[in-house]
């Protein structure tokens, strides 16, 4: 459930402090804003907390994560790409630097179906200043919420290679706040992500070389391919969960509850074997017949996995596509 909730929670406050009102005053209001961004750190405190105490949250988090690295980014596998970002935040083994490259590229694939309700000339071939413009323009307040991620993992969640224990603990020392300078830091960095107006600084904010112009219109043209390839866009199916099966069928709807409560099953299938040795099964024969739950068998950890189960399979998407 900690990882199905608590990111969704804490893209909210994101969402809430790159408002498109905001934008259009060149200001983030610093009451609101100060609100937003401790609301988001005492969840962030929240899903540290959970993670000591059920570290398997921590193992899906960087599973899903390499995973995503390695490829497997369609929706089927990544239904959130703004909760994915949050998982970077409860684990040391994938740092931001490693997953910037990949989460870009997919938020333009995922990107274009919103794009095409609004621009719909982008499907066609037109000039790159105009695609470059339009792209940027019309996925502006995602392409902040990227950036105030990218930040937060960099700066709050684990500075300076911080461990996520020494996190834990600074958070408790503050109440699950950030420090002083720690706020004022994020308070700057806010204002400067509303004032971002094209994609160099986008780039720049995600700790990312800016390819040229041309090049970037390439990999922009390119992402409308693969997204009607996909089924992102194109097919009125996809709304509806899914269609016929066959050729040029969309990929099958999936929520974020059903992609976690299928990683953390497998987690404690692995779990399982290892503990069961080379004997297998038929040491565990051997041994007699197990006792009925609730005596003195051993105890069976259900985790996170058992918290999930009953809970709808609708997932919902984040800003960040």
């Amino acid at each position: 459930m900690a990882l199905a909730v608590l990111p969704q929670v804490m893209n909210s406050f994101v969402v809430s402090l790159m408002r498109e009102e905001d934008v259009l005053t060149d200001e983030v209001p610093r009451h609101a804003s100060e609100k937003a961004l401790l609301g988001y750190c005492s969840f962030h405190h929240m899903l540290l907390a959970l993670r000591a105490r059920h570290p398997e949250i921590g193992e899906v988090a960087a599973d899903r994560l390499r995973r995503f690295i390695q490829g497997q980014r369609s929706k089927a596998h990544a239904p959130d790409l703004g909760q994915l970002l949050v998982y970077t935040a409860v684990t040391q083994d994938v740092r931001w630097e490693k997953l910037a490259a990949a989460v870009l590229a997919e938020s333009h694939v995922r990107g274009v179906r919103w794009l095409l309700r609004e621009r719909p000339l982008l499907q066609s071939a037109v000039a790159a200043e105009d695609r470059l413009r339009w792209s940027f323009e019309g996925r502006a307040t995602s392409l902040r919420l990227l950036m105030f991620q990218a930040f937060f993992l960099r700066h709050v969640a684990r500075p300076d290679g911080e461990t996520l224990a020494a996190s834990l603990a600074r958070y408790d020392r503050q109440f699950g706040q950030p420090t002083g300078p720690q706020r004022e830091r994020l308070l700057r960095a806010c204002r400067e992500i509303l004032r971002v107006d094209g994609w160099p600084a986008v780039y720049e904010g995600l700790g990312l070389r800016a390819p040229d112009g041309q090049e970037l219109a390439e990999e922009l043209c390119s992402a409308v391919h693969q997204s009607l390839q996909l089924g992102y866009h194109g097919n009125p199916t996809l709304l509806q969960g899914g269609g016929s099966a066959g050729a040029g069928a969309p990929p099958e709807r999936v929520g974020i509850r059903k992609c976690l409560r299928e990683a953390f099953k497998d987690m404690e299938l692995q779990r399982a074997r290892r503990a069961d040795g080379p004997a297998g099964a038929c040491g565990r024969r051997a041994a007699g017949p197990a006792p009925p739950p609730g005596r003195d068998g051993p105890r069976v950890s259900r985790g996170a996995f058992a918290a999930l189960r009953g809970d709808s399979e609708e997932g919902s998407e984040s800003e960040v596509e």
